[in-house]
């Protein structure tokens, strides 16, 4: 009876185990939609045309992804799959006009396991 009751125990955890992580994975690592660099705001003013101009470069050249809560390997592909759309979709655009920095703005993570580090290093890489 010990050893079936140890086996019931076992069983139930790894269920409770898997349930946990595929509950968790369906959570959302961006916080909103991916803000162009247009879109940002400086504590630095330009005026007139050198504002625009920069502005408008901005807009096309940077993207920024707002991270947040815990990313571990399933959400990391998420967001790298949206990286990575981005990035095909901008493609058809002029060298002048396609998307050149992304930024991931860390603010509210609270961390990244070490497949999701390594993901991380592997778009950098593609890049």
């Amino acid at each position: 009876v010990t050893g079936q009751l140890l086996a019931a125990v076992v069983v139930g955890l790894v269920i409770s185990v898997f349930t946990f992580i595929g509950r968790y994975s369906e959570v959302g690592v961006l916080d909103g939609d991916p803000v162009r660099g247009g879109e940002l705001t400086s504590v630095v003013r330009h005026a007139g045309l050198v504002g625009m101009s920069i502005k408008h470069i901005m807009n096309s050249w940077v993207v920024v992804f707002r991270l947040k809560g815990f990313v571990f390997f399933a959400s990391a592909q998420s967001v790298m799959k949206s990286v990575r759309g981005m990035v095909e979709r901008e493609s058809g655009n002029p060298e002048y006009r396609r998307l050149k920095l992304v930024v991931f703005e860390c603010k509210k993570l609270d961390g990244l396991d070490s497949s999701a580090s390594k993901e991380f290093k592997k778009l950098a890489a593609d890049a």
